[in-house]
């Protein structure tokens, strides 16, 4: 009897959240009732976060750093230990209600049940809650779309493909993402520039952007020829200082952490990979490294490491740095791998799995 009552308050809920709060539904959070909460996390882990409000009626909902205000259907109490909505007798939330728990719900002894509840009664659907203000909230990152970032763009499909659209950015070492129909800004790692051939970030000599920087294209790329592979292009050596009477002084050695520059090989940073071919195909080789923000480049047989920009993981299937959830590389990330995120414009609520509006 007692999960009878608490599924149709449940469905009953349900229902009128979605009519009530039109057009977010699903999974999805309207950000006019969030605010930036330190006890949410950044990613939306696999079981929500849900957290009390300061009345008994109402909760909160973690969503991607945020703290979503939501209201219990009416006649009922926030139960905290249980982690859902129920009788006021049960949540024992109000000190002017006598607090009866469920012996069988977490904690308790179900050794001697309680009696049944009485009938279920009908509940009237909740009144709509005034919008709040919006707090200022920590930068945007993973999962979290930017909204400060983003602008409508016509270049921009409403519905984001399997292949995510790049556009060039006013400068050589940014670029745009497309994101349901909005142009995002995102930065390329220190040293590189975006390259509009290969749609991917790349030392400035081959990105070919920076007219001061000597333009020397792959030859294997996009639209290149490959028949005869130049040799190997290494960096002008640097002119030494002179050096003082004895004891002579040597240039300092390379510093093995850095990453490599210009178009050269860097035995310490590029080591020789058996799964990298002798010569560049067209289509680069991108391999998956050891964690979610790096990934290796094939390069004349070896693979070098390169970095994601800051908030992206490498995505193995779609060979692109993307954003956490749809990267599905850390396990304590929810991974949603379909092109609607949380907080998207114009995605079909009906793609959305995730479309309880309590355990999200």
């Amino acid at each position: 009897m007692r999960s009878l009552l608490l599924l149709g308050v449940l469905v009953t809920a349900s229902n009128a959240f979605i009519v009530q709060n039109a057009p977010c539904s699903g999974s999805t959070v309207c950000l006019i009732n969030c605010a930036a909460d330190p006890r949410c996390p950044i990613f939306n882990p696999v079981k929500p976060v849900l957290l009390r409000a300061s009345t008994c009626d109402r909760f909160y909902k973690c969503e991607s750093g945020r703290a979503c205000e939501m209201q219990c259907p009416s006649g009922t109490h926030y139960n905290e230990r249980e982690q859902a909505c129920d009788w006021p007798t049960r949540a024992c939330c109000d000190p002017s209600v006598p607090c009866q728990p469920d012996p069988c719900g977490p904690g308790g002894d179900c050794t001697n049940p309680a009696p049944p509840p009485g009938p279920i009664i009908p509940i009237p659907p909740p009144q709509p809650l005034p919008p709040s203000p919006i707090a200022p909230g920590p930068p945007c990152s993973g999962s979290t779309v930017c909204l400060i970032n983003c602008a409508l763009d016509s270049r921009c499909p409403v519905f984001n493909p399997v292949k995510p659209v790049l556009l060039p950015g006013q400068t050589c070492d940014y670029f745009y993402k497309c994101e349901s129909g909005r142009a995002c800004l995102m930065q390329c790692p220190t040293g590189t520039h975006f390259n509009t051939r290969e749609q991917a970030c790349d030392w400035p000599s081959r990105a070919c952007c920076d007219p001061s920087v000597p333009c020397q294209p792959d030859p294997c790329g996009p639209g290149g020829s490959c028949n005869n592979p130049p040799a190997p292009i290494y960096p002008p050596p640097q002119p030494l200082p002179p050096p003082p009477p004895p004891p002579p002084v040597y240039p300092p050695p390379p510093n093995p952490g850095l990453p490599c520059g210009g178009t050269g090989i860097c035995s310490s940073s590029c080591p020789v990979d058996s799964r990298c071919p002798p010569f560049n195909p067209s289509k680069p080789v991108l391999l998956s490294a050891t964690t979610c923000e790096r990934y290796l480049k094939c390069e004349s047989g070896r693979a070098c490491p390169m970095n994601c920009p800051p908030g992206l993981h490498f995505n193995v299937r779609t060979q692109i740095c993307d954003w956490p959830f749809q990267a599905c590389c850390d396990p304590s990330i929810e991974c949603r791998p379909d092109p609607c995120p949380p907080g998207a414009f114009g995605c079909n609520s009906n793609q959305n799995k995730n479309n309880n509006w309590l355990f999200g």
